[in-house]
């Protein structure tokens, strides 16, 4: 909707829909849109400003073409109307504009809002002209339907800004122009009075004052309606039908005006029609014009239903006739009557009227009123309504006349309809006790830098008014002293608890007052009692003392190693934080090792002093530390020394090295004992200690001996252990030099201890024994028969015995022979067993030899050969018997065949038959141990056969004698 009233379709002839519809067709060179709008330019930051161009488009005329993604701007000088930027604004937001009273919403009217924005940059190098800049758009065309200009629909606008420079008399200035109050949609009503609010608001408080003007035509035409880069000024105005001027814009009683100082709009029309409209507003700051802006408007005046004027009417208090604007004041006192009655109506039907207050003379709190709408003259509602208008106690005119308009207005249109009863009053507030401030403490107060100084304050009121203590430093910030007051409530009293904790006086100002201010606000009147405290601080200072257990003869002596501490103590009288330091003459305690721990209280300071004595330099026994206990008050630093020298002594006690072996005589041991013995190293100052070893014309660690050190507190301690090897050719003794040394700081010292051993090794040859080593060789073995024998060796000294065998020329697995043995001390036992494969050539002879090896420093070896040979079955005779008597006289009572050939491999014994002479088997056996006795037959002849798995056979006879 437009904002003031803009031309559309408020004209609803047919000559004038065809003439649209003529102009609509015609295109974008002949679109007629431009209701109004306005320039704007806000500092944003530094040389940034936001550029706005606010346009005013008749949604209902206006063609859809016409409505530009974007308008250029163009910033020009004044002085020499030169073109210093052309900025192109594009669109950033499209709404329309509300009616006043959406009720009245007309038809032909609906005026939209297009906002163009961008951020410039206006460079002091470029924006320094003393005469100023303007800005400008140009853009054709206006509504064909204005009435008071010549040729609407081909009139243009162009919007106008001036602004100032951005440096003035060498300073910068910023400066954000006027925005003016958003535009109206509403209409004007013939005959009636119309008004509106077009006055505006300045974000740098500066001084606008409101002028008409002619609107601006500029150079773009319907032939060329939206110019690349606007034209540079003078621009040409619009022109005005006869009758029409500058001061009379829109025909009436009154004729269009101005409120130079609020913007106010004010018109009674007396023609019918659309009406363009420009207003001027001017910014001035400190009375110096700093620039202009200009908005084009349009008014819409319509014929309007009849809308009579509601009326109100005040009471006096009390009292039966009618409050007299500018005969009657209201004297108001505290009290119950302070309330006025008002009656309100209106003459229309159905009207909906509407109480407002406004302020005349005077800002503050206003009256109420009981009711502040109401609707009259309807079905079910009165014809008058009633309401209070009641005055607070607390409103206080302190003596003068103040001014207030009480205002009814109806809901008529275009805009309503309003009487107003200007009400004088005159009041006076109830009376107030100041509140009372009491303290707990005396003034002055006496403290010293960094004591806490504590009291109460209590604030009273005797209205039981709500109260406020609060604290002030008289000529100083109290909060940023540190100073703070917490306050609660305690019964009807509010109890404030001081705390400053004292610093020191700042530019020697060593007086300060504290103001405690007890304030209640009744009536919204400000009334307090006030209290004030002085704190002196006393910033003299005496110096610390120090005192210290290390004792009186001094220097102090001490030994290397030794741990040196006593303690020190620093006191401050005035209890200031004491701190302990530690100095040394010619060196710096840390690097030798001297430490300094301390704790602090309130005014002392305790500190322990440990130092572990070093080694010193060959040329330094002397150390000379100082003790310093400083305090520090405010600005001023005391301080106290203390020196102690110290001693170091170098001395040194030789250690003591003890042995539990023989030192005196040689200790006798042999070849392969374990020799273990352990020394003891002490020192007679606890002086760290150092145990060595070393082997007089031997290297100690060749012949394998070896010192395990096993340190302890105050003590080293050793232990030796070998185990004695084959003396080296031509030597039997060993002497060892165990040696402890102390380190000390100084020469260190030693002692020794010297342990000689004598290996004795006597020797006998061992001795190598089996029952293989006595048979007659060679040992023969059928093959498939095992052999098993024991072989064992001795040695009288006990020296470890290894027992082995070996063939020679043969490898004694590939024979079937095996040979396992074990040692233990000077005894070794083996046992060999041999089983002669059945594939070995028979007859065949193998040497086996057997040795015993002794582990002694000159070893005597044994060995003994055996012979071993496969024997031949075939070799083997057989004579069977040829006759047994069975007689049971115990003697050859059996027929049996002992020396039959062996079994061996594949030859292996079957089985014998025994027949008589007729063949008939007569006995049977598959043992080779058999026994026949006969089985009772007649003494005889009998044949016998024997098998052998091998397919070989035995025959013969057998005779059974009686």
């Amino acid at each position: 909707m437009p904002l003031p009233l803009f031309s559309g379709r408020l004209f609803c002839c047919l000559k004038a829909s065809c003439v649209l519809l003529l102009l609509l067709l015609a295109g974008p060179a002949r679109a007629t849109h431009i209701v109004g709008g306005e320039l704007e330019l806000q500092h944003q930051s530094g040389d940034t400003y936001r550029l706005t161009l606010n346009l005013y488009f008749d949604d209902i005329n206006g063609s859809a073409g016409a409505l530009d993604q974007n308008l250029t701007v163009g910033l020009f000088a004044k002085s020499t109307h030169q073109l210093l930027q052309a900025v192109s604004l594009p669109l950033a937001s499209d709404a329309f504009v509300a009616y006043t009273n959406p009720e009245c919403e007309s038809p032909s009217l609906r005026t939209r809002k297009l906002v163009y924005t961008l951020l410039v940059d206006l460079p002091a190098a470029t924006y320094a002209d003393a005469r100023g800049y303007y800005a400008a758009v140009e853009r054709c065309c206006r509504n064909g339907t204005i009435n008071n200009i010549e040729s609407p629909a081909d009139a243009a606008q162009v919007f106008y800004l001036e602004f100032p420079p951005v440096v003035r008399n060498g300073q910068v200035l910023r400066n954000s122009t006027p925005r003016i109050f958003p535009p109206l949609s509403d209409y004007a009503c013939k005959g009636e009075l119309f008004y509106f609010n077009f006055g505006g608001e300045d974000a740098d408080g500066d001084s606008l004052v409101y002028e008409l003007a002619t609107p601006l035509n500029g150079r773009s035409d319907a032939i060329d309606p939206k110019p690349d880069v606007p034209s540079a000024a003078p621009y040409q105005p619009i022109r005005w039908l006869p009758g029409y001027s500058t001061a009379a814009q829109i025909l009436g009683s009154p004729a269009l005006i101005i409120d130079r100082r609020t913007g106010q709009l004010q018109v009674r029309p007396s023609q019918l029609g659309l009406f363009v409209f420009s207003i001027k507003c001017l910014e001035y700051r400190q009375g110096v014009k700093l620039g202009e802006v200009q908005r084009d408007f349009q008014l819409k005046v319509l014929n309007c239903p009849p809308n009579q004027t509601p009326s109100l009417t005040a009471w006096l208090p009390n009292q039966t006739r009618a409050y007299v604007p500018g005969r009657d004041t209201l004297r108001l006192v505290p009290g119950p009557d302070r309330c006025l009655p008002l009656r309100f109506t209106d003459p229309d039907a159905a009207s909906q009227l509407t109480l407002s207050l406004q302020p005349v003379n005077f800002r503050g709190p206003l009256p109420t009123l009981s009711l502040t709408q109401g609707t009259v003259r309807t079905a079910g509602a009165p014809d008058t309504l009633a309401s209070e208008l009641c005055f607070a106690n607390c409103i206080d005119t302190g003596g003068k006349v103040f001014l207030l308009d009480v205002v009814v207005a109806d809901n008529g249109c275009s805009l309503p309809r309003r009487d107003t009863v200007r009400v004088a009053f005159m009041a006076t507030a109830p009376p107030n006790e100041v509140p009372a401030v009491r303290t707990t403490t005396t003034s002055p107060q006496r403290a010293k830098p960094g004591e806490l100084v504590s009291f109460d304050v209590f604030a009273r009121d005797a209205d039981q008014d709500p109260l406020t203590l609060t604290l002030q430093g008289v000529n100083f910030d109290a909060l940023a002293l540190g100073a703070e007051l917490e306050t609660t409530p305690v019964g009807e009293e509010v109890r404030g608890r001081f705390r400053w904790r004292v610093p020191c006086p700042v530019a020697g100002e060593t007086r300060y007052a504290f103001r405690f201010i007890g304030a209640a606000k009744p009536c919204d009147r400000v009334q307090a009692d006030t209290l004030v405290v002085v704190v002196e601080i006393d910033d003299t200072n005496v110096p610390p003392q120090l005192t210290t257990t290390a004792g009186a003869t001094r220097p102090l002596v001490v030994r290397p190693d030794q741990v040196l501490r006593f303690t020190l103590a620093g006191t401050d009288a005035d209890q200031d934080a004491v701190t302990l330091t530690m100095t040394g003459q010619g060196f710096s305690p840390v690097a030798v090792g001297a430490t300094l721990t301390q704790e602090t209280g309130p005014g002392t300071s305790d500190g322990v002093f440990t130092w572990l004595v070093p080694c010193p330099p060959i040329d330094q026994s002397l150390y000379t530390f100082t003790f310093t206990a400083s305090s520090r008050a405010c600005d001023s630093t005391q301080a106290t020394s203390l020196t102690i020298p110290i001693q170091i002594e170098r001395r040194n006690e030789p250690p003591v090295l003890t042995t539990t072996a023989s030192t005196i005589a040689p200790v006798r041991v042999r070849v392969g004992e374990v020799v273990a013995f352990d020394l003891l190293a002490t020192d007679p100052e606890n002086q760290p200690l150092e145990l060595g070893m070393v082997g007089n014309g031997f290297a100690a660690a060749a012949v394998g001996a070896q010192l395990t050190l096993e340190p302890g507190a105050q003590r080293l301690g050793g232990h030796f252990r070998w185990q004695v090897p084959c003396p080296a050719p031509g030597q039997t003794s060993y002497a060892f030099t165990f040696t402890a040394t102390d380190l000390p700081c100084g020469v260190p010292g030693t002692d020794e201890q010297v342990v000689t051993l004598q290996i004795d090794d006597p020797n006998t040859p061992p001795v190598l024994a089996s029952t293989l080593f006595t048979a007659a060789a060679p040992i023969t073995l059928l093959p498939g028969s095992t052999l098993e024998a024991p072989v064992s060796g001795q040695d009288a000294e006990g020296n470890p015995l290894t027992l082995t065998a070996r063939g020679v020329g043969f490898d004694l697995a590939a024979a079937g022979m095996q040979f396992t043995a074990r040692s233990a001390g000077g005894q070794a036992t083996g046992s060999f067993r041999w089983t002669p494969a059945c594939t070995l050539p028979l007859g065949r002879e193998y040497a086996v030899v057997f040795a015993l090896q002794e582990g002694a420093c000159r070893p005597q070896p044994r060995e003994q050969t055996v012979r071993f040979a496969v024997a031949n079955p075939d070799e083997t005779a057989f004579t069977p018997p040829n006759i047994f008597t069975p007689n049971q006289d115990g003697r050859n009572d059996f027929f049996e065949l002992p020396t039959l050939p062996p079994d061996y491999c594949v030859q292996r014994f079957a089985g014998i038959q025994i027949f008589n002479r007729w063949g008939k088997p007569v006995y049977e056996s598959g043992s080779r141990s058999f026994r026949w006795d006969g089985g009772g037959l007649p003494a005889g002849v009998y044949f016998y056969l024997i098998r052998y798995t091998n397919q070989r056979q035995y025959k013969g006879y057998v005779t059974i004698a009686h």
